[in-house]
């Protein structure tokens, strides 16, 4: 009798067992299939043999309903049925975080969260991307990035990691040269990107394929303008980071070249120290008159010959260095000369801003001259409201004069935007042909920021400067996916205790706090011995 009930359990539980698991494929696979009905099947059949052992060896003496009327059946199934409850409830669990899985990022810099721009790159894929990772073993930062980029869109975003050793014809067809190499792939097109790499280096390159959009920009020379390269002050680092979004720049002398070149998307004049010619300015009036963009970084109390041209549009430089005496820039090291922005305007430069600092040494204010027509101008970088344009800045003590400075917020940045309709200086065509001539022409883009400082090498990687920089040009290069994303650092709050601290506390947590309970453990059972 004792060997009957031991098998009645045997088979209740195996039965139950095999119909959970059945129950499991089924919401997987979303199909009654072969797996699925088969451990049903056979599951019940292992329960209704349960239950059939048991009624037909049941207790002597007893009647075989008498069975189920007793209190340890009640009891036994009552938890038959909570573990199966159980059991269903961590199972339905289980599968819904698979399914439908989700992450809450608890980090100081959300450093496990994608950036607004990848998600816009990801949900705007025509075509399927594939990512080749030549990478083994493979890493785990990387796998774990491409997993959050596949969640987004894992339709049309897929990756793999390749040995080039046991797949060398895989290597061979990407023309795979180092071990580190990943390759986005998109059609018949493909974007090679170098491990490791973050986000900041797979959402420019994966916008890159996407968009297939070459940007030409050329960089004024020739008036003491900052130099791409070389010396303690330079604009390598931005050069570097446009690179990676397929910016192509170059030089340009209009003193020398005498026009500027028809494949020209962008010009930038990054911080001339002496004034253009008037043959010159006149080349980058005709250059706006015809739908062109201009990117001018320009530095205060100089001269720089474009006084007039941004008149026509409107805009004045102030010539004054801002001081700012907020106090903020000295948690950052900086002086009263530096302004600190954490205020930008509506703009597509800045949208995804928020409250980031950028810093701006030695600059100086940008105003608006009247309010035209078919004319959108927006004050992008907008300094705090305890600052002031100094007209003195020679003066050791640096205070406000209501008579002479200007007192803030001030727009150290503007962005302008108009048809080509009512450029200042455009030569309008006669009759029908003025409206076919005015609809090919782009719409014309100035971006003037009043200081260059803030795009060299240094103060480019601090804070989100470079993103001041690099959505400026994707802007005027009609390019809004290449907008800048900041890499995401790691921080670290350590503390440091002092060396006989240290010592107190690992004397407690080690030794007397587990002695203490074993003692409260041995008084507690010798009383109740």
């Amino acid at each position: 009798m004792r060997n009957a009930q031991r098998v009645f359990w045997l088979l209740i539980w195996v039965g139950l067992v095999l119909a959970i698991a059945a129950l499991c494929a089924r919401v997987i696979t979303e199909v009654w299939g072969n797996l699925s009905m088969g451990l049903l099947i056979t599951g019940l059949l292992f329960i209704a043999l349960g239950l059939i052992l048991r009624w037909r060896f049941g207790p002597p003496g007893q009647s075989r309903l008498s069975w189920w009327r007793r209190r340890s059946t009640q009891t036994t199934s009552n938890a038959l049925l909570a573990t199966l409850a159980v059991i269903t409830i961590l199972s339905v669990m289980n599968l819904m975080a698979v399914r439908y899985s989700g992450q809450l990022d608890l980090t100081e810099n959300q450093r496990f969260t994608l950036a607004p721009q990848t998600k816009e790159v990801l949900q705007q894929l025509s075509e399927p991307v594939k990512v080749w990772s030549f990478m083994q073993p493979p890493p785990v930062d990387e796998q774990t990035l491409l997993e959050r980029f596949k969640q987004l869109n894992p339709a049309r975003f897929e990756f793999e990691f390749v040995d080039p050793q046991t797949q060398p014809g895989l290597a061979q067809k990407y023309q795979i040269t180092a071990s580190n190499q990943v390759v986005l792939e998109q059609g018949d097109r493909t974007k090679t990107i170098s491990s490791p790499f973050s986000e900041a280096d797979l959402t420019p390159a994966l916008a890159s394929l996407v968009s297939n959009l070459k940007i030409n920009a050329y960089l004024t020379e020739g008036h003491g303008e900052l130099p791409p390269a070389g010396g303690q002050v330079n604009l390598q680092s931005a050069l570097d980071a446009l690179n990676k979004r397929d910016f192509t720049v170059s030089p340009l002398n209009l003193g020398q070249r005498g026009s500027i070149p028809d494949d020209a998307d962008v010009i930038i004049i990054a911080g001339p120290k002496r004034p253009f010619l008037d043959p010159e300015v006149a080349l980058l009036k005709d250059y706006l008159a015809q739908g062109g963009r201009l990117l001018a970084l320009l530095d205060p109390e100089i001269k720089t010959g474009l006084e007039n041209l941004l008149q026509e549009w409107n805009l004045s430089l102030d010539n004054r260095i801002i001081v700012d005496a907020s106090g903020s820039g000295q948690l950052l090291g900086l002086g009263p000369a530096v302004p600190i922005v954490v205020q930008y305007g509506t703009h597509p430069i800045t949208q995804d801003f928020a409250q980031g600092i950028s810093f701006f040494p030695l600059a100086q204010a940008i105003t608006l001259t009247g309010s035209p027509k078919n004319r959108q101008v927006t004050e992008l970088l907008i300094t705090q409201e305890r600052s002031w344009a100094e007209a003195d800045p020679d003066n050791e003590a640096l205070e406000f004069d209501p008579q002479r400075d200007k007192q803030g917020p001030l727009a150290v940045g503007v962005a302008l935007e108009q048809s080509s309709q009512s450029s200042p200086s455009a030569s309008q065509p006669q009759n029908q042909d003025r409206e076919d001539s005015a609809a090919s022409v782009p719409n014309t883009r100035l971006v003037v920021i009043g200081d260059s400082d803030f795009a060299t090498s240094g103060p480019f990687n601090q804070g989100i400067n470079g993103d001041v920089l690099i959505n400026s040009l994707s802007w005027l290069g009609d390019n809004s996916l290449s907008l800048s994303i900041r890499p995401k650092e790691k921080i670290e709050r350590r503390l440091q205790l002092p060396a006989l601290r240290f010592r107190m506390l690992a004397l407690v947590s080690i030794a007397l706090l587990p002695l203490s309970a074993f003692v409260a453990a041995s008084i507690i059972w010798w009383k109740r011995r």
